[in-house]
């Protein structure tokens, strides 16, 4: 990999990645979360941001929430299960206790930025590793998840 501080800002890609679903199709009791989207990357790269934004309708008791992590395959527990186990590596999260009724929908819409830096704070990422958008949701059709995920890197 090149010396991350020769590196310049013209090299800073894009993309976004989205995730749709309801709380029938999520069905993921918090502190667990269940991966909706990937993005998979083609080659060695630097992480030097991601902006996520979410709105999510929650009418049930349970938690609620959005998270972007490495990817770790369909379904990460948040919470380790021993002493040797390392916790899953989330990036941002965002969650919610019931915040609507039926009848009255009152979502939960939230926007959060993560910079890295594009010198020295980067955070390198081999090729095949992924970037997800992970969520948890009590099992009920009105329930209601969408979220939007900004990646931004360089080529290493």
């Amino acid at each position: 990999m090149p010396d991350p501080r020769t590196l310049s800002r013209s090299t800073i890609e894009s993309r976004i990645l989205v995730a749709e679903a309801d709380g029938a199709t999520i069905s993921t009791p918090f502190p667990f979360v269940r991966r909706l989207a990937t993005y998979v990357l083609t080659k060695d790269t630097g992480l030097v941001g991601l902006t996520l934004s979410s709105s999510i309708v929650n009418i049930t008791a349970g938690v609620a929430g959005a998270f972007v992590a490495q990817d770790q395959g369909l379904a990460i527990n948040l919470l380790p299960s021993g002493r040797t186990q390392i916790p899953a590596n989330v990036f941002i999260s965002q969650i919610t206790h019931q915040n609507s009724t039926i009848g009255t929908i009152a979502p939960a819409a939230r926007t959060n930025s993560l910079a890295f830096g594009e010198e020295t704070s980067i955070l390198p990422m081999r090729a095949g590793s992924g970037i997800s958008i992970y969520a948890c949701m009590d099992n009920n059709a009105a329930n209601l998840f969408a979220a939007t995920l900004s990646i931004y890197t360089i080529t290493l």
